[in-house]
């Protein structure tokens, strides 16, 4: 795979990645408002703050579940269909191995049972990482954190419950549709980024792994007016091996090291709202030297 190849690859990753997340903004973005509104609807109705009946967090957990599933099965296909089948068989950690004749293409790999298997393993793996459990508990928290805190205010004003409920539930729509685009977007980075790199680690194959940031003022740099606090426009065309770190530098501190780009464990600054990708590629001389 040359550089032009590998730049196109981040470019159809992109362009994938957006299609689920426009697909799961949508979701995130109705279970907002639906808890949005409920605690507004209880407020004005008893004066009282509406208990957390955990239906908000069961729904958000769902809709990371769909997010996994949609971004493991594309990009891990993506990364096994990439050739990679074309040169041995994969081997998978229960012992089961598989090998297309001529290589496989995506629509093979999504329909043969084994693969198949494999990503539903990787998604029960990733939905049941303690950061991303975190991450679900953070977003129904914050849910419940804007409304609770509009609520004191108001009242601290001297608003009435009717004035107060009237205020929050204007503002609803435009801080949901925010919330659930970055939330959408940062998650289905997340959830690709460890799909890729599962399959590829699978794969059992030498291979190499190349970051490849997007060329536009909106890509985290330490240059300009809004300086970042990590530099994501300096690792454009970072190389290293598939189980090694990529280097992120940082303004103030030590660089930080992470694996792929959107990884969840990593920083909130390192990764809300990352348009990056990593192409993984043979490292030919090691494969046929």
């Amino acid at each position: 795979m040359t550089p032009d190849e590998r730049r196109a690859e981040g470019a159809r990753q992109n362009k994938a990645m957006d299609a689920i997340a426009q697909s799961n903004r949508v979701l995130i973005d109705e279970a907002i408002r639906t808890e949005s509104y409920r605690m507004v609807a209880e407020f004005e109705a008893t004066g009282n703050v509406a208990i957390d009946n955990g239906e908000h967090m069961q729904i958000m957990s769902d809709i990371f579940r769909r997010i996994a599933t949609m971004s493991i099965e594309v990009m891990g296909a993506e990364v096994i269909a990439g050739g990679i089948l074309a040169f041995r068989p994969i081997t998978f950690d229960d012992g089961k191995s598989f090998q297309f004749s001529t290589g496989g293409t995506v629509t093979q790999i999504w329909e043969t049972k084994v693969f198949s298997e494999f990503f539903a393993r990787l998604v029960d793996e990733y939905v049941g990482l303690e950061s991303i459990r975190e991450r679900i508990t953070s977003i129904t928290r914050t849910t419940r954190n804007m409304v609770i805190n509009q609520i004191q205010s108001g009242q601290a004003a001297g608003e009435g419950s009717e004035a107060i409920a009237l205020r929050i539930s204007k503002g609803v729509p435009r801080i949901s549709r925010y919330r659930a685009s970055t939330i959408a977007r940062t998650e289905t980075h997340a959830a690709s980024g460890y799909g890729a790199s599962q399959s590829a680690k699978t794969s059992q194959l030498p291979m190499l792994k190349e970051w490849i940031s997007v060329h536009d003022h909106r890509t985290r740099d330490f240059q300009g007016e809004n300086i970042s606090e990590y530099d994501h426009r300096s690792m454009d065309g970072q190389i290293v091996r598939e189980d090694q770190d990529f280097t992120m530098p940082r303004i103030n501190g030590d660089a930080l090291k992470i694996a792929y780009a959107g990884q969840a464990e990593a920083p909130a600054g390192a990764v809300i709202n990352c348009r990056c990708t990593v192409a993984y590629f043979i490292d030919e001389g090691a494969a046929f030297g």
